[in-house]
C-alpha cells in the first residue's frame, strides 16, 4: 500500500474507526479514485444531498449492525459513476479541522457547511422505535414562551403535571395566590370539517453532529500543563468555547456532538454604566424594521445560512403586558428583544408543543442597539421514517378543543372563563424529544396547527394550538390518564 492511500485511510478512520474493518473495500475504491483523478465539479446542493444520504445510511447500518461490506450496502453508490463515488468520499473524508472551519472560504460559508440548509433522506418504516412518552418527552420551550411580566411562569411550572397533555389537569385552587384570579380556558373549533386520508406519515429525526463527531485529532499533542491530556484514550471534543478578546466581543459556544452553536456577548468586554443608567421608556424601543435590520446585518456579516428559515418575526409579547399596565412608569420595558427566524423543513414550519415556532433567535440589546446573542443554531440533516397516522378527524378536533398537548384548563372555582376560537388547521411539523437509552433524539412529527382567531373574556398569549397526527403520540396522551400541561397565562392580577 503506497503512502497516499495509507494517509487517505488514516483520515477516513479518524472519521469512523469502525471502517478499518472494511479496509480491503476501501483500498479498491481509493486506488480507482487516484488512478482516474475524476472531476468533482458538481453543485453544492448535490454534494450536500449525497453527504446527508451517506451519513444517514452509515447511522442505519451501525444501528442494524450490518456485517457485510460497508460500501456494498450503500444504495447511494448504485448507478453512480466512479467520479461521483470519489467525490462523495472526498467530501466526507476530507472534512476540515476546527482551525480550518474557523477560516472557511466565502464559497464554503455561503453553501452552508454547518448543514443549516435542511436535507432529508428516507429510511425504513418505524425506524425510530416507539414514540410513546415512556421513551419521549416534551420539547424544550422556545425562548419566547412565557414572556410577559404578568405571566407567572414560576407558579405555573410548579403546578403543571409532568408528561403530555390530553385532558384538563386538576389542581388545588388553594395554592393560587389571593391577589390573582383563577382563569379557565375554553377552546372552540369553528373551522372546516377535518378530514384525514393518510394512514402513514413521515417522522423526521435530526442527524446530530457536523458530519463527524471526531474533531479531536489535535488533542493528540495537547499538554495543558496541569494535566497531560494525551494520556487519555479516544478523547472527543464535547464543548468548545471561543471568545473574542475585544470590546463588545462575542463568545462562540460549539457543541460538535449535538451539532449546535450559540453566540453570546463576552460579558467581560461589554461595558455598562449602571450608576447612570435610566429606566427605559417606550420611546427607546426601536421600530420592528430597525430591529430586524440589525439582526439581518449580523447574520449576513457572519455568513449564517438562512436558506431553511422563514421571514423574521419580532417577539412583542411584552407589549400586551405594557398595554394592560395603568401606570406606564411602572410598566415593564425589555432590555433585550428577540427576533425569531422560523425554521422550515420540507416547506413546513416547525412548532414546539406549546404552539411557538422554533428556529434561530437573535437577541438585540436595546440600549446598545447591537446584537447580544444568537441562539438555537443547529445542523439540519434528517432521516425520514413513516409511522401510522391518525385518520379520525373528530379525534383531532377534540384534542384541539382540549388545548392540544399543552392541555386545556377548567376550574369549578374559576372567576373568569376565556373563550379561544380556533380556525382551520394547516399541516406543519412539531418538535418532539425521544429518550433512547442515554441519548436524547430530536424528532419532527407531522401535526395540525390550529390558528387562534379570536379571544374573548380575557387574555391568552398563544397564537396556535398544535395536535400531532402520529398515532403513537396521540395514543400515549389519552385523557383518561389525567396528564396535561398548563397554557400561559393561567392567572392574571385582579
Amino acid at each position: 500500500m503506497d503512502n497516499d492511500i495509507k494517509n487517505f485511510l488514516e483520515e477516513l478512520y479518524q472519521l469512523d474507526p469502525d471502517l478499518k474493518n472494511h479496509e480491503a473495500d476501501l483500498v479498491k475504491i481509493i486506488s480507482t479514485m487516484l488512478q482516474n483523478k475524476p472531476d468533482t465539479k458538481f453543485d453544492e446542493q448535490f454534494k450536500q444531498r449525497l453527504r446527508t444520504e451517506l451519513l444517514a445510511k452509515i447511522e442505519e447500518l451501525k444501528k442494524n449492525k450490518v456485517k457485510t461490506g460497508f460500501w456494498q450496502n450503500l444504495k447511494l453508490w448504485q448507478g453512480l459513476s466512479v467520479a461521483s463515488i470519489a467525490a462523495v468520499i472526498t467530501l466526507v473524508v476530507l472534512l476540515p479541522s476546527i482551525s480550518r472551519k474557523l477560516a472557511q472560504t466565502e464559497q464554503a460559508r455561503e453553501s452552508g457547511v454547518m448543514g443549516l440548509e435542511a436535507n432529508v433522506s428516507q429510511v425504513s418504516d418505524n425506524a425510530f422505535g416507539d414514540l410513546a412518552p415512556e421513551s419521549a418527552g416534551l420539547a424544550a420551550p422556545s425562548p419566547s414562551a412565557g414572556i410577559g411580566s404578568k405571566m407567572l411562569s414560576g407558579l405555573t411550572s410548579s403546578l403543571a403535571p409532568s408528561g403530555f397533555g390530553g385532558g384538563a389537569a386538576t389542581m388545588d385552587t388553594k395554592m393560587i395566590a389571593p391577589d390573582f384570579e383563577l382563569i379557565s380556558y375554553k377552546f372552540i373549533y369553528e373551522g372546516e370539517e377535518i378530514k384525514l386520508a393518510d394512514s402513514e406519515l413521515p417522522v423526521l429525526k435530526r442527524i446530530k453532529g457536523y458530519g463527524t463527531q471526531d474533531y479531536s485529532s489535535w488533542l493528540k499533542t495537547l499538554n495543558l500543563g496541569l494535566i497531560d491530556a494525551t494520556k487519555f484514550a479516544n478523547l472527543k471534543v464535547q464543548h468548545l468555547g471561543l471568545a473574542e478578546d475585544k470590546d463588545y466581543g462575542y463568545i462562540i459556544d460549539i457543541t460538535p456532538f449535538e451539532g449546535s452553536l450559540n453566540i453570546t456577548e463576552n460579558s467581560q468586554r461589554w461595558s455598562y454604566d449602571y450608576t447612570n443608567m435610566s429606566k427605559l421608556t417606550l420611546a427607546d424601543i426601536p421600530a420592528d424594521s430597525e430591529l430586524i435590520a440589525l439582526a439581518d446585518e449580523f447574520l449576513n456579516k457572519y455568513k449564517i445560512n438562512l436558506k431553511s428559515y422563514d421571514q423574521p418575526e419580532v417577539d412583542n409579547l411584552w407589549r400586551t403586558s405594557y398595554g394592560q399596565t395603568v401606570n406606564k412608569d411602572e410598566a415593564y420595558i425589555p432590555e433585550i428583544i428577540s427576533i425569531r427566524y422560523p425554521l422550515l423543513v420540507d416547506n413546513k414550519t416547525v412548532f414546539d408543543q406549546n404552539g411557538y415556532k422554533t428556529g434561530i433567535f437573535v437577541n438585540i440589546n436595546v440600549r446598545k442597539k447591537m446584537v447580544s446573542g444568537v441562539y438555537s443554531i443547529f445542523t439540519q440533516n434528517y432521516t425520514s421514517s413513516k409511522y401510522a397516522a391518525e385518520t379520525n378527524g373528530q379525534r383531532i378536533k377534540e384534542i384541539a378543543e382540549n388545548g392540544g398537548l399543552s392541555g386545556g384548563q377548567s376550574f369549578a372555582e374559576a372567576q373568569k372563563t376565556v373563550e379561544i376560537t380556533l380556525g382551520t388547521p394547516t399541516m406543519q411539523l412539531m418538535q418532539y424529544w425521544q429518550l433512547e437509552g442515554n441519548q436524547n433524539n430530536e424528532l419532527l412529527a407531522p401535526a395540525y396547527v390550529f390558528p387562534v382567531e379570536n379571544v374573548s373574556g380575557g387574555d391568552y398569549s398563544g397564537k396556535y394550538v398544535v395536535v400531532p397526527l402520529i398515532k403513537d403520540i396521540l395514543d400515549s396522551t389519552d385523557s383518561s390518564r389525567g396528564i396535561g400541561g398548563i397554557p400561559m397565562p393561567l392567572t392574571q392580577p385582579k
